[in-house]
């Protein structure tokens, strides 16, 4: 996994602790116990942009994600169904056994950032 963020924060003095305007991309694809999900179909993967606890919460501007079936060599836009802060992506699985790479870029009205890509996220079953 691999993530890159960009965000505004301001100094702080003291003793006060401030958690920094941070995003994360949770994907939560329904895979069965061997981390596998059905090849040759199309498939739904739940999605949560979440923040720390504490830090400034501004709404989601803008959400894509992108699946890659050949380790990051070339990538695939899932079709997004958002609202807020969760979203349900709905990408085409190819035939046969493999392995799925996911990535998102994320960004709030504050202009914090952040580009997140899970090499192998997920394995592809054939039956």
């Amino acid at each position: 996994m691999s993530a890159a963020w960009t965000f505004r924060s301001e100094e702080v003095t003291g003793d006060v602790e401030a958690p920094l305007p941070l995003l994360s991309v949770r994907f939560a694809p329904a895979v069965d116990g061997l981390n596998r999900a059905q090849s040759g179909r199309p498939f739904v993967i739940p999605i949560e942009v979440t923040r720390q606890p504490g830090a400034p919460a501004a709404s989601l501007r803008d959400l894509t994600v992108d699946a890659s079936y050949d380790g990051g060599q070339s990538w695939s836009p899932a079709v997004l169904l958002r609202l807020g802060d969760v979203a349900i992506a709905l990408v085409r699985h190819p035939a046969g056994a493999g392995l799925v790479s996911l990535r998102a870029d994320a960004v709030d009205r504050d202009g914090n950032r952040v580009e997140q890509t899970i090499l192998g996220a997920y394995r592809l079953r054939d039956r």
